[in-house]
């Protein structure tokens, strides 16, 4: 699949009245008008005929990769992973949908995915194997970057929650199928989920652009963030600079050299200092005993008061 912004209605078996993006039903009128300003569409040879589907082209630039546009989805990975599957999903090829039906987060947590938030994958590099565990967190540091230039200070909860302030604003999922790595992006925009589903998930504090008063549609907000994550990320990745790029993710880090609860998958937990992060992916932590590098688990700050 070649440059350029697709618009994909799948499933679709029989004769089409759609003439181009802007007849989708489905889409809300925010979709609307970035639809609209990505005019005009052509319709373009479905490149794969085993799928019953519809697609369109837009004839604007802007993206040095494919970008997938589609309505509701049961997941962007999902489909991600199919369409690489079919070989129509390059590097760096993305997909973005209007809402999923079954989002996840990390350690297999619904995502919470109504219209209105952005909903994404990206397919990125294979790395060397001792770089690998650092995919997530580099990843984290790519889209914080670009979420910056909204204005707003951004930081990085390992291994993988963007937030602003102490409330979550988006996170990454990794996910590797043989040779295929799909990262998932997720950033609450006009909507953050209510507190009885976060308590039900398990999740931490959350919040939303619109909260810190950021107008933004999620198709623009992943055109700023896909034209800088390449880069970023491949830069990142780079087995020469390891070193300083943990320096520079240390420096977004959430609670870096504060007191946080760490509490490991069994479910136990215990008070650390958070040092920084080790170049095997892990955290490091100071507790009383000395240094310690935990690989898996979650973190939460700890309120003096």
């Amino acid at each position: 699949m070649n440059e350029g912004i697709y618009f994909w209605i799948r499933d679709y078996d029989g004769e089409s009245n759609i003439s181009s993006p802007l007849d989708f039903e489905e889409a809300p009128d925010s979709w609307r008008k970035e639809l609209a300003r990505l005019s005009p569409w052509e319709r373009t040879e479905c490149p794969d005929r085993s799928l019953r589907s519809i697609w369109f082209k837009s004839q604007k630039k802007g993206v040095r990769s494919p970008l997938i546009i589609t309505g509701k989805c049961s997941s962007t990975m999902e489909l991600s992973f199919e369409l690489s599957e079919r070989g129509l999903f390059p590097l760096w090829a993305s997909l973005i949908a209007m809402s999923q039906s079954e989002g996840r987060g990390r350690s297999g947590r619904k995502w919470w995915s109504p219209f209105g938030n952005l909903y994404a994958s990206v397919r990125i590099p294979n790395v060397k194997e001792r770089i690998a565990t650092l995919q997530g967190i580099f990843a984290a540091y790519a889209v914080a970057s670009s979420i910056e230039s909204l204005l707003l200070e951004v930081r990085i909860k390992w291994p993988n929650d963007i937030l602003i302030g102490d409330a979550k604003v988006g996170g990454i999922l990794i996910e590797q199928k043989g040779d295929i790595i799909i990262a998932g992006i997720g950033i609450n925009i006009e909507l953050s989920p209510e507190q009885e589903f976060l308590r039900r998930e398990k999740g931490s504090k959350a919040t939303c652009l619109k909260e810190f008063g950021i107008d933004i549609a999620p198709l623009s907000l992943w055109l700023t963030i896909i034209n800088d994550f390449p880069l970023i990320f491949e830069n990142m990745i780079d087995s020469e600079r390891i070193e300083m790029t943990l320096r520079a993710v240390e420096e977004k880090l959430a609670y870096a050299g504060r007191e946080v609860i760490f509490e490991n998958i069994e479910g136990s937990s215990f008070r650390a200092k958070l040092l920084g992060i080790h170049p095997s992916g892990g955290l490091i932590l100071g507790t009383k005993e000395g240094e310690v590098v935990e690989s898996s688990g979650h973190i939460y700050p700890v309120y003096s008061g």
